[in-house]
C-alpha cells in the first residue's frame, strides 16, 4: 500500500512538470559541463562562467518552435521512471521552463539514469530515467549549432 502511495505521489509531481514544461513561456534547453565548478572543455576552471546547478554552461539555447518544444518536453517525460539509475548526477543536459514568476528545471544526466527536477531553484524530485532521449537532446544542440560536454 505504501509503495502505491509514493509511486502515485512521484507520479503526481512528474505529470505536474510535464503540464508546467508544456505551458511554459520560455523553454531554454542548456548544454553543461557535468563536472561541478569546472570545464574539461575549455580546460580550466573559468569562475565567471555562467552556471547552472553548479554546472558550467556550455550553450544554450531558447527554444521557440512549438513542435521542436513538444518533442523535447514528450521524448524527457516517456523517459522518466525506466531504466536503471546510478547514484551519481552528473548531468550534461538541462532544461529551464518559466510561466509567470515561477522556474521549474530539469538537469539530465543520460549516463547516471536520472533527473532531478526544482521549482524556483529548490529540488522538488529525483527520479530514474532510460536513455531513449538522450540521441534526441544531442541532436537539438547540435542543430543549434551549441557544443556537446566531452565524454
Amino acid at each position: 500500500m505504501m509503495v502505491a502511495a509514493v509511486s502515485f505521489a512521484r507520479w503526481s509531481r512528474t505529470a505536474s512538470q510535464h503540464n508546467f514544461f508544456e505551458n511554459s513561456d520560455q523553454f531554454i534547453l542548456y548544454s553543461t559541463s557535468p563536472w561541478k565548478g569546472l570545464s574539461k572543455e575549455m580546460g580550466q576552471n573559468n569562475p565567471n562562467a555562467e552556471q547552472f546547478y553548479r554546472r558550467e554552461v556550455l550553450g544554450k539555447i531558447v527554444i521557440t518552435d512549438s513542435t521542436e518544444k513538444a518533442t523535447l518536453i514528450n521524448a524527457l517525460f516517456n523517459s522518466l521512471g525506466r531504466g536503471t539509475e546510478a547514484e551519481c548526477h552528473n548531468p550534461r543536459h538541462g532544461i529551464r521552463a518559466v510561466r509567470g514568476d515561477r522556474t521549474v528545471d530539469a538537469t539530465v544526466c543520460f549516463d547516471c539514469g536520472n533527473t532531478q527536477f526544482y521549482s524556483n531553484g529548490v529540488k522538488i524530485l529525483h527520479t530514474s530515467m532510460s536513455r531513449e532521449a538522450q540521441e534526441l537532446f544531442n541532436q537539438t544542440l547540435r542543430k543549434h549549432h551549441l557544443p556537446l560536454a566531452k565524454e
